[in-house]
């Protein structure tokens, strides 16, 4: 008889390896003047170990597939203020916020389960910026979901990795080695 109760991890992944300590904070997204724009600069439609899935790409969503089949990275940039609850919230909190709604879930207590992670900055490799993360293995189904909110340019962006028989701290690093966030101020 199998056991009823599901195996449950819950990780931090690691972020990209750092070359250089400069990282944009959740502080410095509080000074961001109006008219920047916020986006997404991913190298995995270059790699031949992922596929672009467009049945699950929309405007400001991107999906990719392993070449195994096995694990889902999914990509979404879209206005804050359109997001119930993100009124009143800091960079941190409505990052927390992101996290948690990516996941289908609600936030209570969301900043105590989140660890702080990072993303690259413009370019892949060199500086950084801030986000939130979470991990979660239930039996062989593992979930990442990493967020970054920026308030002051009503903009959040979301990924979302989701890997079935594949370690996901090793599938969520490779994504977000691959993935950079771009700020372009004005």
């Amino acid at each position: 008889m199998a056991d009823p109760t599901p195996a449950k991890t819950v990780s931090s992944v690691p972020s990209p390896s750092p070359t250089e300590d400069s990282t944009f904070t959740f502080t410095d997204g509080a000074s961001l003047p109006e008219g920047t724009d916020i986006g997404w600069g991913e190298k995995l439609s270059r790699d031949t170990g992922w596929k672009k899935d467009d049945s699950r790409s929309q405007p400001g969503r991107f999906a990719y597939d392993n070449a195994a089949d096995t694990c889902t990275a999914t990509f979404q940039l879209f206005q804050l203020s359109s997001t119930a609850g993100m009124s009143g919230l800091d960079d941190r909190q409505a990052s927390d916020l992101l996290v948690w709604q990516t996941l289908g879930m609600t936030a209570t207590g969301a900043s105590d389960r989140g660890f702080d992670g990072r993303f690259f900055l413009n370019e892949l490799g060199g500086s950084f910026v801030e986000g939130r993360q979470f991990s979660v293995t239930i039996n062989d189904m593992g979930l990442f979901s990493a967020a970054r909110a920026f308030v002051a340019a009503d903009r959040g962006l979301t990924l979302l990795v989701s890997c079935e028989g594949t370690d996901i701290g090793e599938v969520a690093h490779e994504v977000l080695s691959k993935a950079a966030i771009l700020i372009d101020l004005p």
